[in-house]
C-alpha cells in the first residue's frame, strides 16, 4: 500500500517492463506504470505478484536496435 501511494498507482495496474540502459553490473529491468513512473524491479515489495501478459516486444525490433534497451507488457498487482 505505502508503495502503491509513493508511486500514485492503484492496486492493480497494466505497466511495460522496460529495460533502463544497455549497461552491465547495473540493476537495469524496470516496469513503468501509465502514469510515467518506473520502478527498478529490485524495489518490488515482497509478496508483490506479476502476470505477464504478453511476451511480444512492445515495438518491432532492427537488427542496430538490439543493443538499446527494450519493453514488454506486464500486469502488477
Amino acid at each position: 500500500m505505502r508503495l502503491q501511494q509513493e508511486l500514485g498507482v492503484r492496486a492493480e495496474e497494466d505497466v511495460v517492463f522496460t529495460q533502463t540502459s544497455a549497461s552491465v553490473n547495473t540493476y537495469r529491468d524496470a516496469v513503468r506504470f501509465p502514469n510515467g513512473r518506473e520502478l527498478n524491479l529490485q524495489e518490488l515489495r515482497e509478496g508483490q505478484k506479476v502476470k505477464v501478459l504478453s511476451l511480444a516486444l512492445a515495438e518491432p525490433r532492427t537488427a542496430q536496435a538490439i543493443e538499446e534497451p527494450h519493453s514488454l507488457l506486464y500486469r502488477v498487482r
